[in-house]
């Protein structure tokens, strides 16, 4: 399955969807963030492909810490986790 989905941040690119798993090419604009994020089951690892991605983490909205991180490094969001990417 292949399909791209434009974000006012930049896009998605859906490159597998199974019963286990989604894996996603995200593209991010400079200077533009995803909207504030929580899941209840949801794990996510995120690798840095090229460029600086800056992820806010915290157990509430109010108690997130950030972070960037660098073309190669990887981050999981591990369930029950409040996030945002910029």
């Amino acid at each position: 399955m292949f399909k791209i989905i434009e974000k006012p941040w930049g896009k998605e690119e859906i490159l597998e969807l199974n019963e286990k798993y989604m894996l996603k090419r995200l593209t991010m604009f400079k200077n533009k963030r995803c909207s504030l994020q929580y899941h209840n089951k949801k794990k996510e690892t995120i690798y840095i492909l090229s460029g600086e991605l800056r992820i806010l983490q915290g157990i509430t909205k109010d108690s997130l810490i950030s972070k960037t991180y660098k073309e190669g490094e990887v981050v999981t969001i591990p369930p029950e986790v409040v996030h945002r990417m910029e």
